[in-house]
């Protein structure tokens, strides 16, 4: 058999082989704008979330289940320990986290966002994630946090 005949044998296999594309991500048609940036975890999960509730369109909604799961996980030591436990399988929280999220009407957004922060064993830092959260709702509705400091005239 000469180089040739081999040659084209080697390009009719080439030929005949399926050419497989790679697809990726459909564009979205809504492109969402992000009204502040964070850094960290905590920065990346709010991100994440505030961009999935903007597609949404429940951006509001979602803050307020939110403030509803931080009052609850301050209020109960034993939900704040079971989230900050390290000896716990990620799945055993993520059942924990089903159960808890199942009483309380949660959308979807919400339920799909603690499923992955206990996939991902991000549990620990729900506090500061929905702390950036409400940072970034601030920054969306143009709000400034203020302190304001006087001094009390007359005793």
């Amino acid at each position: 058999m000469t180089s040739f005949t081999s040659f084209s044998l080697a390009k009719r296999a080439l030929i005949s082989v399926p050419k497989f594309v790679r697809g990726y991500a459909t564009p979205t048609s809504k492109i969402v704008k992000i009204p502040l940036t964070l850094y960290g975890i905590e920065g990346r999960y709010s991100t994440a979330l505030f961009t999935a509730a903007s597609k949404k369109n429940n951006l509001e909604h979602v803050e307020t289940e939110l403030m509803k799961v931080k009052s609850v996980i301050e209020k109960d030591p034993k939900i704040r320990s079971f989230l900050e436990d390290p000896s716990l399988s990620r799945q055993k929280k993520k059942d924990g986290v089903h159960q808890l999220l199942k009483d309380g009407n949660y959308c979807d957004t919400t339920k799909n966002f603690f499923t992955v922060l206990a996939e991902n064993g991000r549990l620990t830092e729900t506090i500061k994630i929905i702390n950036a959260y409400q940072s970034l709702m601030t920054a969306n509705r143009n709000e400034i946090p203020v302190t304001i400091i006087s001094a009390k005239v007359g005793f």
